[in-house]
């Protein structure tokens, strides 16, 4: 999975992937480029997701 959090200021760290079930589960942590805190709008995060054929392209991020 690939995870774009919007802003260029905040880096990703590769995502631990695994499955619940039929349901793939990635976690991966956030870091300001400044190192202060990390504010972002979920509705800006973009979550690839890819597959043998094509890949799926997940726009925002629902609060859990």
């Amino acid at each position: 999975m690939v995870f774009e959090p919007g802003p260029p200021s905040i880096r990703v760290s590769k995502p631990v992937v695994s499955r619940e079930g039929m349901h793939p589960v990635a976690t991966a942590g956030l870091v300001s480029a400044g190192g202060g805190p990390v504010l972002f709008n979920r509705g800006a995060m973009v979550v690839t997701v890819p597959g043998r054929q094509r890949a799926v392209k997940i726009a925002g991020c629902p609060s859990p």
